[in-house]
Formats: structure tokens, C-alpha cells, sequence
């Protein structure tokens, strides 16, 4: 069973959302990429679906202080 740990995304229509992501192996970060589900609502043919949104963990990023995610 992969571990998991919280994390919170940031952007696109899941800004702000937190999230079951997996470690990388031997590491207490997040997977680089994370897929998770997003809703897509196509207002034209009045359909609704499930897609997945991928996000990304920028080389860049801060590490979060501690009691944040």
C-alpha cells in the first residue's frame, strides 16, 4: 500500500482544495504529478462528465512550514 499525505493544490478549478496525494519513493514529498478528478460541465450539449486535472509540484516551490500542507 503507497503512502499517502495531504497536500493542497494551487491553480486552475481546484485552487485552495486538499488532496490525498502519494509520496515519492523514499521521500516525505508529494508524486511530481498529481491526477485528480475535476468536473467539466459543457454548457452548449448540457452534458456534465468527470475528466482528470493533472498537477504539477514546481521545482521552485517553497516546502511548506510546519502545520501546513
Amino acid at each position: 500500500m503507497a503512502q499517502q499525505v495531504v497536500a493542497q493544490l494551487h491553480g486552475r478549478p481546484l485552487d485552495g482544495q486538499l488532496v490525498q496525494a502519494p509520496l515519492k519513493p523514499d521521500s516525505h514529498w508529494p508524486a511530481d504529478v498529481i491526477g485528480v478528478p475535476v468536473p467539466v460541465l459543457d454548457e452548449a450539449m448540457e452534458r456534465f462528465w468527470w475528466d482528470t486535472g493533472n498537477y504539477f509540484l514546481l521545482a521552485a516551490a517553497s516546502p511548506p512550514k510546519r502545520g501546513e500542507h
